[in-house]
């Protein structure tokens, strides 16, 4: 199935389809073919651990 270029730009701004490639611009066959066969599992955001923000004791000098 072919897709309109601003289409696809829509679908991957929804679904997370993960980006290979140098600059993180190309798409693997494997997971375009995941992707038809099942979108829902890449409607799930990964978990990100954020840092933790710590204070920063200051000596005055």
């Amino acid at each position: 199935m072919d897709y309109n270029y601003d289409y696809f730009r829509t679908i991957v701004k929804k679904y997370r389809i993960p980006r290979r490639g140098p600059f993180n611009n190309r798409f693997a066959q494997s997971d375009l073919d995941a992707f038809m066969a099942d979108p829902q599992c890449f409607l799930e955001k990964p978990k990100v651990d954020l840092p933790v923000k710590r204070k920063i004791q200051t000596i005055p000098l």
